[in-house]
């Protein structure tokens, strides 16, 4: 093989197996021509051999692709985000499920690192929630109309309350009032995006938990500030329409979007910190964040952690989680160990660490417990394959234009 040899991001994936691919030079090849030279390497371009085309694709589990290096990579990465923030979301829902509503002292004395059955729903081993099954209706709405359509996702939540769809076992629980009551608005025939309470009292963290998938494809479209702040605000009003919780979801995107980008938890705080919140919010809205958006996390102890189901509160525990853990295990402990909410914090807390620390840092028996993994591994998958196609038509569009 000649030494000489680089791989470019041009250069033409014709053959994948996961972080394995099969490269050509000549973007214009015949890829059925058999006796032609290839390539294969791994993700960051180092050369494993040189080989003829013929000797990889006669092997089935090979996948035919026709797609740049530098693609192919973005779609790789994308996915894994995709899967690791999903997976994180899904396992610390049902690490926390089964403390739901138990004071951190309770809490500390009959917790382990095992997932366990029981709880107050007396769900078993592995069982995520609705929280869960929010952020999986959410999913299925943009990819079923192929955008944000505020009218399907409340129909997909209706469909989860009433004939509970998008659950582990057919069954629809812990559903909280605030969001209880919007969908049965959307139900009684209310438009979608004046389903949601407005009174401060709605301030529950029943937007935060479902924002994930949102937050993803905003960030993934590179929206602006302004068009992401629209789109979260409108989202969040389908069940919780007060500032507060709108301001939560704004807070969070931003958040992991940092974490997208540099993994980096002190980054991710000082870009929250530092986002012009007036433009969207009152004065008295962001006031209700300046405890958390002036708290020194690397630093504090959870004396400092209120943990109650106040969307303010819950976004305080999860980045008090988040700087506290040292890994994916340790940060579910962390959240866990707060207390009361449990599943919520845990699952919000889980997607970023899912993000930082990667599939291979979860702990495999935890893997194995949760319930229709393969099935949540599929649902990212399709998420994932959607935003990427959406984001390549949008970008030859604009060619067009």
């Amino acid at each position: 093989m000649d030494k000489n040899i680089t791989i470019n991001e041009n250069d033409k994936v014709i053959s994948s197996n996961n972080d394995k691919l099969l490269v050509v030079k000549d973007y214009d090849i015949d890829i059925d021509n058999l006796d032609k030279k290839a390539y294969v390497i791994d993700l960051a371009g180092n050369i494993y051999e040189e080989i003829t085309i013929g000797v990889i694709i006669k092997f089935g589990y090979w996948k035919r692709e026709n797609i740049t290096f530098g693609e192919y990579k973005k779609r790789y990465y994308m996915e894994k985000i995709f899967e690791n923030a999903l997976l994180g979301f899904a396992i610390g829902d049902a690490f926390g499920l089964p403390y739901e509503f138990l004071d951190r002292e309770k809490v500390r004395k009959i917790s382990g690192d095992a997932i366990m059955s029981g709880g107050f729903h007396n769900m078993p081993a592995g069982t995520w929630s609705d929280d869960t099954s929010l952020v999986i209706a959410t999913i299925d709405s943009l990819i079923s109309v192929s955008s944000i359509n505020y009218d399907d996702i409340m129909k997909k939540f209706s469909e989860w309350l009433t004939q509970s769809k998008y659950t582990p076992f057919g069954k629809c629980f812990g559903v909280g009032n605030t969001t209880n009551n919007a969908i049965n608005r959307y139900i009684k025939g209310v438009i979608a995006l004046n389903c949601g309470g407005k009174d401060f009292y709605d301030n529950g963290n029943g937007s935060l938990m479902r924002i994930l998938p949102i937050s993803l494809y905003c960030i993934f479209n590179n929206y602006s500030l302004e068009q992401q702040a629209q789109i979260i605000n409108n989202i969040s009003s389908l069940t919780h329409a007060h500032e507060i919780s709108k301001m939560g979801c704004l807070i969070y995107t931003e958040f992991l979007k940092e974490i997208i980008i540099s993994k980096n938890k002190s980054l991710a705080l000082k870009k929250i910190c530092n986002v012009d919140y007036a433009k969207f919010y009152s004065e008295s809205t962001i006031q209700c964040y300046k405890k958390l958006l002036s708290l020194n996390f690397e630093n504090i102890n959870d004396q400092k952690i209120n943990q109650s189901g106040y969307v303010v509160d819950t976004l305080e525990a999860v980045i008090y989680s988040i700087f506290r853990g040292t890994d994916y295990k340790n940060t579910i402990l962390t959240s866990v160990n707060l207390g009361y909410d449990t599943d919520t914090v845990s699952a919000l807390a889980g997607a970023i660490a899912g993000i930082i620390y990667g599939e291979n840092d979860i702990p495999e028996d935890w893997i194995i417990e949760l319930q229709k993994e393969e099935y949540l591994r599929s649902v990212a998958k399709n998420f994932s394959d959607f935003i990427y196609s959406d984001i390549l038509a949008k970008k030859a569009q604009k060619k067009k234009i």
